[in-house]
């Protein structure tokens, strides 16, 4: 990116680039001074997604990973994009399910719900019919598409997808994994709008237990799982 100065001056910034303003004054009421210092927060942020993100899912493609940071930053129509090119560019050799289920994740965040569980289910569909069959992997989508069925206020069958997707992570995952608070957080929200309120409680805790456990005590998941 590069900045303009009324002097003709421009000044060429890294996309990496990050500044801490250190102060600000007002010159008159057309003028302000902004005093920036050049940090290195942004690499240690990136650098702190892309190894959490591993964590997570230990074999995404760093490819797969830069189009879900996009989402992430609800940068949604960049995203889809970008995962569209992924899809119908063959001379990239990506996980085409990983790709779709990007796909279906920047939809879901747009709220074209039905056109995310389109591509959900072309990935879910790949998985099966991978050789082994991808069951660990395909937990994801089921979540995700129990939550699709939640918005649509389909709580009963986002409930039977979400227990699926909960009983997978318990076999294939670590047991303080954060995927698996997703599944017992999103449980819980269904547990409460049956006022089956004792049940939501218990779901609730689990899920922060764990992610206290995984996050430090200021990850946002906490904060979602205490309203």
């Amino acid at each position: 990116a590069d900045l303009e100065l009324s002097n003709q001056e421009t000044i060429l910034f890294n996309l990496n680039s990050t500044f801490r303003i250190d102060n600000i004054q007002q010159q008159n009421d057309q003028l302000w001074i902004i005093k920036l210092i050049s940090v290195n927060d942004g690499e240690i942020i990136k650098q702190k997604y892309i190894d959490d993100t591993r964590r997570q899912f230990e074999d995404l493609s760093i490819s797969i990973i830069f189009g879900k940071l996009i989402c992430d930053m609800s940068q949604w129509n960049q995203s889809q994009v970008y995962f569209e090119y992924l899809l119908n560019n063959r001379s990239h050799t990506e996980d085409l399910a990983r790709v779709e289920h990007g796909l279906g994740q920047a939809y879901h965040w747009k709220g074209e719900w039905n056109q995310s569980r389109i591509y959900y289910d072309r990935s879910y569909e790949r998985m099966m019919k991978n050789e082994p069959v991808r069951i660990k992997d395909s937990a994801v989508i089921l979540s995700d598409i129990g939550e699709i069925l939640y918005l649509q206020g389909q709580t009963e069958e986002s409930f039977n997808f979400h227990t699926k997707a909960l009983a997978i992570r318990m076999k294939y995952c670590s047991p303080y994994h954060p995927h698996i608070a997703i599944s017992l957080h999103n449980i819980g929200l269904i547990f409460r709008i049956r006022r089956q309120d004792d049940e939501a409680l218990v779901f609730s805790q689990q899920a922060i237990l764990i992610q206290e456990k995984y996050y430090d005590l200021f990850h946002v998941d906490i904060g979602t799982s205490l309203t």
